[in-house]
């Protein structure tokens, strides 16, 4: 049951996260279908504690945010899993470009 896991993080506005799964056979096997309805569903849990560091996210994402995750079984192909991490503001927020995130 050997697998290949790649992280990868959206490149756009969204602070997603992806995390890619491929297992050697052509179908997914049954210790990672973890989507609901399938034979582990409810066994994936994530848990996002905030963000312990004091950097400039924090203050872009405030300190009321909403984290999200979807495992998605057979994507983008029969052999393959996704799981998607996605974080996002429960309230709007505005954005000033007068300078750089992260710069002191």
């Amino acid at each position: 049951m050997g697998a290949l896991l790649r992280w990868t993080r959206s490149r756009d506005t969204r602070a997603a996260d992806f995390l890619d799964l491929e297992v050697e056979n052509i179908i997914l096997d049954d210790w990672w279908r973890l989507a609901a309805g399938e034979c582990r569903d409810g066994s994936l849990n994530v848990h996002h504690d905030g963000f312990t560091v004091s950097a400039s996210c924090r203050l872009l994402m405030g300190a009321d945010f909403i984290a999200f995750k979807n495992w998605m079984s057979g994507y983008p192909a029969p052999g393959r899993a996704r799981l998607v991490l996605l974080a996002t503001r429960s309230t709007p927020t505005s954005l000033t470009a007068t300078k750089r995130s992260g710069a002191g």
